[in-house]
């Protein structure tokens, strides 16, 4: 054990060895991990903080579920933790990646866990950093449709207004003319608020599940 411990000592990723108590408290655990959470070595083996209080309140009931889950397959003696979070000393957040031993005694009841702990911060920020990027790409595309589909119709009325324009400038417009003119605008101008509104349709989130016509939406695409 102190063979093994002294590998991740000076390493980045924390081996523990936890009770199987409520608040995972901690039988050992390597020197590094005053670099992961803040606190030395005696601050665990004495008992003064548990491991499950290290943990962000929000990650805590599916960590807890999470090993629920394993304990309960008898065969299981190994499982991998979902990313989550943890607290350190000094109130910052980490995002950790946790594997787990799970040590069973001769009745095959859970005696303790040896959990292998790796900070992943880092790169949890570079896919959140990849993510707004894919957003900012996909907003752009977005963008050049909409300026593709009013390109056309934004044309025709500026066509026509001008062409109203150049009859009254040489004394040739007449009103049966204009309305007709007024009629293809107004048509046009519709049909540019129906894109904007089946674009806003298409991206709003909803979780509300409704009815309706396979056909209408065939006919509107």
């Amino acid at each position: 054990q102190n063979q093994l411990l002294s590998l991740f000592d000076e390493g980045d990723s924390v081996l523990f060895k936890w009770n199987n108590d409520k608040q995972w408290s901690v039988n050992s655990v390597s020197a590094s991990v005053s670099k992961l959470l803040g606190y030395g070595q005696k601050d665990f083996i004495n008992h003064e903080i548990g491991y499950a209080s290290c943990i962000h309140e929000d990650d805590i009931y599916r960590v807890r579920k999470e090993v629920s889950d394993a304990g309960k397959i008898l065969d299981s003696d190994f499982f991998k933790h979902q990313p989550y979070r943890v607290i350190t000393k000094n109130k910052d957040i980490r995002w950790v990646l946790d594997y787990t031993i799970i040590v069973r005694d001769n009745k095959n009841s859970i005696k303790e866990y040896i959990g292998h702990v790796s900070d992943i911060t880092d790169l949890r920020k570079n896919e959140e950093q990849i993510l707004k990027s894919e957003k900012l790409a996909s907003m752009g595309e977005m963008i050049q449709n909409i300026a593709h589909q009013w390109r056309q119709p934004l044309s025709l009325i500026s066509t026509a207004i001008s062409g109203i324009q150049l009859k009254r400038e040489y004394g040739i417009s007449n009103t049966k003319d204009e309305d007709n003119t007024i009629s293809v605008v107004l048509e046009t101008f519709e049909n540019l608020t129906i894109t904007i509104n089946n674009l806003g349709d298409f991206s709003q989130k909803t979780v509300d599940s409704s009815e309706f016509i396979v056909q209408e939406q065939i006919d509107k695409l």
